[in-house]
């Protein structure tokens, strides 16, 4: 129920305001952050080793996945309550890679959020959703997109598609 009633708020409250959320502000705030992000000597040492590990992506889906990585990050931080774990393996990925610079990551997270971004120690996605599902209250998946879409004013892409899969299978147990 509580599920429900957090994305009825959150669509009523988003239907009375344009694109990017609160009047514009926060679209201007993603454009800072993206550019931010783009200049993080740490991510781009993470796409540079991911491209030698993951000789099943091309250069296309690399740069697909990083861009979704920082959308992530974003999100994160223009809505630091919310509940959006980690949900995607392909996305986390990206993730890992950054995090093996520990310095660059390190910095590059107390930048950006004024604290280290802790990665869930919980092992296996699913395994992960479980642990959040009961620790948190709610997984959301519906929830996760809403916010995406009105934050980047697109559809998910690609890279999620893991994501939803996971998040419904999760939820078909209860």
């Amino acid at each position: 129920m509580e599920r429900f009633v957090n994305l009825i708020v959150f669509l009523v409250l988003i239907s009375f305001n344009p694109p990017c959320l609160v009047g514009g502000e926060l679209c201007h705030k993603v454009d800072i952050w993206q550019k931010q992000l783009d200049d993080m000597p740490g991510i781009k040492l993470a796409a540079k080793r991911l491209k030698k590990e993951k000789k099943d992506w091309s250069n296309e889906k690399l740069d697909k996945v990083v861009a979704e990585y920082k959308k992530w990050l974003m999100l994160k931080k223009a809505f630091p309550d919310a509940p959006f774990p980690m949900l995607s393996d392909t996305v986390d990925a990206v993730w890992h890679a950054h995090i093996l610079y520990t310095r660059e990551y390190h910095r590059e997270c107390h930048q950006f959020f004024g604290e280290y971004l802790h990665h869930s120690p919980y092992g296996r996605l699913e395994d992960n959703l479980q642990k959040l599902g009961w620790e948190r209250g709610v997984v959301d998946f519906d929830l996760f997109k809403a916010y995406y879409q009105k934050l980047f004013n697109h559809k998910l892409l690609p890279p999620w598609n893991d994501a939803e899969a996971l998040v419904n299978k999760f939820w078909s147990k209860f």
